[in-house]
This record gives structure tokens, sequence and C-alpha cells, in this order.
């Protein structure tokens, strides 16, 4: 999956605070996928409860453009969809189906007029099975966090204000696969920096930005220094830059380093409280001061290159995308990917008032493991930061699936 999404807003607050379609050729007959074997014993296990519509908490309030959004955001995950073979999988260990399976409920959508609210939300009730996630591991409810996309300000030159570069992939830079040398290091890859037919580890980002990186390309200069560093944090943003036009840039790769922790850093070298250890109080501090921003980012010695993914975006792991307030990442090993899922969690913050809508699982994240998690995508700018960096929200969701693959696991 991009780098972004495997590197949350949620990472920002946990790991910080603990420091259409495409032609589609004739559709073959699916294999009906096995039933999961799951062990009785096993508490970390997703659980389906069939409900009806009426018995989801505000779906009788779900109408006008959230029913729009939603269809889009569907709509995106169908185009990938259709375009695989009928017997690929498009499922998980919990519930198995195929890409076949999905492939005449994405042409009844395709179908449908884009701004029909009244048929859009008919197309729901009459071709997906709500199921309600249960799990023993979740009996108080699973955890919903949120994500965002990072925006900065930018330009094409280093000027004036705009002197913080945002580096594309170096020259010098290889990423070695130890599998192909020994095959008792399979997966396991190191980053080096080669010069003179030598490899080194690669510069810390304490070293890369102090001495600069002649061998890595400049995709353009920002004026904020802060919002740089979540931008590496994140993996992928919106860049407005100063002739008005808005670019995208997503992760390329790093440098090898592992991630670390700025609250960490500070609580131990500056002594802030750990009840300020949150990201608006280490912004806060940061922003205060100044001349020590740059020790306290070297503090973490990862360094993320960028390249330009144009105008749409950010992409999930399913490769479209992301509609804010319409995606969210999920566990693959339970959720499969492309899944519409009504959520039954409450806003961020200390208020408990209902966040109930329709978003479908199109990423995932390093932090979003277990069988009731989710990361949900509020979008871009101040506003979606100001909701997906407090978002900590308990509750669950409620599955939609396809009516022919209820029917074949026994649940309808």
């Amino acid at each position: 999956m991009v780098y972004r999404m495997a590197q949350r807003w949620f990472m920002i607050l946990g790991l910080m605070a603990l420091a259409g379609c495409s032609v589609i050729p004739k559709p073959q007959s699916p294999k009906v996928p096995p039933k999961p074997q799951v062990k009785q014993s096993d508490t970390n296990v997703l659980r389906l409860r069939p409900i009806s519509f009426p018995q989801m908490q505000g779906w009788d309030k779900f109408t006008g453009q959230q029913v729009v959004g939603a269809s889009a955001s569907l709509r995106k995950s169908c185009s990938v969809l259709l375009a695989r073979s009928a017997n690929r999988s498009a499922g998980s260990s919990s519930i198995p189906m195929t890409a076949g399976e999905w492939h005449p409920i994405c042409k009844r959508l395709n179908g449908i007029n884009r701004q029909n609210v009244t048929q859009l939300k008919l197309f729901f009730e009459n071709n997906f099975t709500p199921l309600r996630a249960e799990s023993p591991q979740n009996s108080q409810g699973g955890l919903f966090t949120g994500y965002y996309e990072a925006e900065l300000y930018g330009s094409k030159h280093k000027k004036g204000k705009y002197q913080h570069p945002i580096y594309g992939l170096p020259s010098d830079l290889v990423t070695i696969d130890l599998g192909q040398f020994d095959k008792s290091l399979k997966g396991r890859k190191i980053v080096a920096q080669v010069n003179k037919n030598k490899a080194t580890p690669y510069q810390t980002r304490g070293a890369l930005e102090k001495q600069g990186n002649p061998s890595a390309p400049v995709l353009y200069y920002v004026n904020d220094y802060i919002d740089l560093f979540v931008l590496h944090v994140q993996g992928s943003g919106r860049v407005v830059l100063d002739d008005g036009t808005v670019q995208r840039v997503g992760y390329a790769g790093n440098n090898g380093h592992k991630f670390g922790s700025v609250a960490r850093h500070l609580m131990a070298k500056e002594n802030l409280p750990a009840s300020q250890a949150s990201w608006q109080g280490i912004r806060k501090w940061l922003d205060k001061n100044p001349h020590k921003q740059n020790d306290a980012f070297s503090a973490n010695p990862r360094y993320i290159f960028f390249r330009k993914t144009g105008t749409e975006g950010p992409f999930g792991a399913m490769g479209v995308a992301l509609t804010p307030m319409h995606s969210m990442a999920v566990d693959p090993k339970y959720i499969p990917l492309g899944m519409p899922l009504w959520l039954e969690t409450t806003q961020p913050g200390v208020s408990k008032s209902p966040l109930n809508t329709l978003v479908v699982a199109q990423d995932t994240g390093n932090a979003i493991k277990g069988p009731i998690r989710g990361d949900f995508f509020w979008g871009y700018g101040a506003p979606a930061l100001a909701k997906a960096g407090i978002m900590k929200s308990r509750g669950t969701y409620v599955i939609l699936l396809p009516n022919t693959v209820a029917k074949r696991m026994g649940l309808l």
C-alpha cells in the first residue's frame, strides 16, 4: 500500500504521544471459496449477526449528498473489481468471496443515475444483507480513529518564504532484497546509499536536512517546516502552489531508518509534560521554539522521499482515490477491500453525537488491526485535521454483504 496510508494521523498521535470502467470480458462462473475454518477458542474473530436496515443506527437519516458520496466511493472500488477476473479472490479469511460475485452488483450501480438519491439508497437495500460486526475481543466496541491528507503551501522555485524542499527519490538510493542472496533472509530488505561502488547506510534525517542531497530532485519548496514533517509522517499530501494550482505528492521511498518519537525526545530532553504530548501540544511547543525544531525532528531519523501523483488523490491500498468521509482503512484479514460498511460510532472529542454514515473499505494501515477497527478518512486541510487529530471513538460497523454471498455463507 501507499506509505502514507501506512503512517496514519493515528500514528502521529500514538507514536508521538507515547513519546467509466475497463472493458469487461465475458464473465466466468466464479469458483465458490471455502468457508473459513475458525477456532472456537479464538477471541480475535469476526462474528456476523444478521439485522435489518431499519435496525441500523441512523439509516433513516441517510439521505442527500451522503448517499451520493457513498455511492461515488463504491463506484471507485467497482472500477477495480470489474477489471478483475471473475475467479480472482476479493475476500478475506472471515469473508471469502470472488471478484465475480461483485460484477453484477457493480454493473447495477453503474446503471443508476449518480444523483438519484432514492434509487441509490434502494440499490443498497435491495442488493446487500446488513450484518452487524461483533467480536469477543471487542465486547465494549471497536476503536475508530481518523486520518487526513496533509496540506502544504509551496512553490516550484526556492524563493521568499518557500525554503523547505520536498525531495524526490535520490539517484544514489538503492533497496536491496537480502532474500536474493540468502533464502533465510527472505522478506528482509535494506536501503543503502551507493557512492563510487560502495554501499553504506543512507543518511539520517538530521544529516539530510543539514547537508542537503544533490542526488535527490526537489519537487517543490514549501513554507512551513512543521507541516513538512507532518507530510513525512502522513506519507502523502496536497501542495497548494503559489500560482493557484494544486498538486499532490505520494510516497516514493525512505532512507531505511526506523521511525523515532519526537514526543519522547521532547519529554526526555525538554521536560515537556506528558499531558502536553499530544500533537496539538507538540505543535504549540515547536511554534514557540523554532530554534529547536531541527533538533526535535532529528529524533526521528526516518526520512521520506516523494513522487508527484497528479491532482487526484490520495490513493488507498485498493488503488483508488479516497473519498472524504466515505472511505475507511480496515484490517483486510477480516474485512475485504471494497466492502461497504455502515459506521456506528461517535463524533471525535467530548461530544457523544453519533457518527453514522456509509463508508467503503478502501485502505489499510500498520496500526489498523483487529476484527472491529477502522481509520476514518476526513479529507484534507485544517477542518479535517481538527477532527482526525482527536478521533478515538468506540463503536462498530454493519457490513453490507452482497446477498448472493450472504446466502452462500448461510447468513440470509
